[in-house]
């Protein structure tokens, strides 16, 4: 596979361009006979019932960049916002448009973020040109309209990657030599948080460290990325070595973070250690936590043979985990030889899943984006909206078609213009969880007319959809901006009026 499974850009990036089976630890996710392997139900290209057309009756915001790929020089790209309820084949509305009314000189072309709740927004208004050095970003209160105001916060400097919590800023720093005991001077990552609750939010608070210093040594170097869980409060980072995968959790307000689950595999040695299967894990691979802060979700490639959706339930023993397999290698093929995943696969079964993961509101199910790159969509990967219920991974095994519920179900075809390749890092829920909102290739022109099958367009232009999580209506195409590129995708609640 492509290591899509593990795709993530750092939050200033995100925003101009806008996990051994049976609870065991480092074994492989257990493996049922070749011929009866995988699930042999459910082949064709999905349900033939007819769902009526997404009508959002929900007041959210949608809030996304868009780049123009067709001026020469290049426009500065924008970040729009749109209400979902209503189509729009050229977006106006724009933080570009409200930001000049606190600083005429300012905008969103190096990035702006919108917080989850509606209330922040963080604009770069100094991108770092730097290895080692970060951005300097500014903070805005947010109100309808959009409106800005400023937050009265000093400009946050040397911001290597930045996240919105309930009523917080989380970033990080980079850094050499954390430790007095690190001789080699090897890289951290510092992090921070400033506190956003009350009238006057507070300074700077320094976090933690990361990697720790006992495991600084194994880990890869960090880049700074982390996420914030979906209590908007956890800091979840992803701590990669050469061979294994692990989870750390931070809730604070004090010390280090804490390792859940006991480390993923890369590959099995004979000795059933943890060995390197040459392309190994990233701290960007899809990982998500429930709004209750009780369930953590991975998707991940596990010991070279799986790709497996990971849960583990925090409220029991937090180093146990439950595997279900979307997809297994079958005899002694491995994961990353060649394409071996598309002739062992049945023609339903995705062979990456993308990040972000979402959990439903009650955090009984995860929502996800997969689709794989095969024969027929070797050029323009075929993908879609899933939603799998955590009861599900728990039983463990192999997943079949009907377990999935499917939010989407685009037909496969590179060519077909009814065939939507979704982009990573570009799918939301809406604040009640009740609509799924995402960007991909677009199936209908400047004018909402339908795009024929093999048109270039399809290749080149990525809209915003919306549709309901529940998978009883079909998704709607909301932008058709010929010549522009929406690339991520974020559901806030419609913001206070402004003062």
């Amino acid at each position: 596979m492509t290591r899509r499974v593990g795709w993530w850009l750092s939050a200033a990036a995100l925003a101009v361009l806008a996990a051994c089976g049976s609870g065991s630890a480092g074994r492989d996710v257990p493996f049922t006979p070749d011929d009866v392997l995988q699930d042999a139900s459910g082949q064709d290209s999905g349900p033939e019932e007819v769902r009526p057309p997404t009508q959002v009756d929900e007041a959210f915001r949608v809030v996304f960049p868009y780049v123009d790929y067709v001026h020469i020089p290049a426009t500065p790209s924008q970040v729009f916002w749109m209400n979902p309820a209503q189509r729009e084949a050229d977006p106006k509305t724009t933080f570009d448009a409200a930001l000049p009314v606190q600083e005429p000189a300012l905008t969103c072309q190096d990035g702006c973020i919108a917080a989850p709740s509606g209330k922040w927004l963080a604009v770069v208004v100094t991108p770092t040109t730097s290895a080692t050095e970060g951005n300097t970003v500014r903070l805005f209160r947010l109100y309808d309209g959009p409106t800005l105001v400023p937050s009265g916060i000093p400009d946050v400097v040397n911001v290597r990657s930045f996240a919105f919590g309930t009523d917080s800023f989380v970033f990080t720093r980079m850094q050499y030599g954390c430790y007095q005991a690190d001789t080699q001077q090897k890289a951290c990552a510092k992090f921070f948080r400033i506190n956003l609750a009350g009238p006057t939010p507070a300074g700077e608070e320094s976090l933690f460290t990361f990697p720790t210093e006992a495991t600084l040594d194994a880990t890869l170097p960090p880049s700074g990325n982390f996420r914030i869980g979906q209590d908007g409060r956890t800091v979840i980072v992803l701590g990669p070595t050469v061979t294994s995968q692990s989870v750390w959790l931070w809730r604070g307000p004090t010390g280090e973070p804490i390792q859940v689950t006991d480390p993923v595999c890369a590959g099995i040695g004979p000795d059933e250690t943890c060995i390197s299967a040459g392309l190994g894990f990233r701290d960007t691979d899809p990982v998500a936590l429930s709004p209750d802060g009780n369930h953590l979700v991975l998707a991940l490639i596990e010991n070279d043979r799986a790709l497996v959706l990971t849960h583990v339930d925090l409220r029991n023993d937090p180093r146990t985990r439950k595997t279900a397999a979307l997809l297994m290698m079958t005899g002694d093929f491995s994961y990353y030889d060649g394409k071996n995943y598309c002739w062992n696969r049945q023609a339903w079964q995705p062979t990456f899943v993308l990040a972000p993961l979402r959990f439903s509101p009650d955090g009984t199910e995860v929502v996800f984006v997969a689709g794989t790159d095969c024969e027929p969509n070797k050029n323009r990967s075929w993908t879609n909206v899933l939603a799998l219920p955590l009861a599900r991974i728990d039983a463990e095994g192999a997943i079949a078609r009907d377990d999935l519920r499917w939010i989407t179900d685009f037909p496969q075809g590179e060519t077909l213009a009814a065939c939507v390749s979704i982009l990573p890092d570009a799918m939301d829920l809406s604040p009640t969880g009740d609509y799924v909102v995402f960007a991909g290739s677009p199936t209908l022109n400047s004018s909402f007319e339908a795009l024929r099958d093999g048109d270039s367009q399809l290749g080149r232009d990525d809209e915003i959809w919306v549709t309901r999580r529940d998978g009883t209506t079909e998704p709607v195409q909301l932008t058709a901006k010929s010549g522009s590129k929406v690339t991520s995708t974020l559901a806030i609640p419609v913001p206070q009026p402004a003062p």
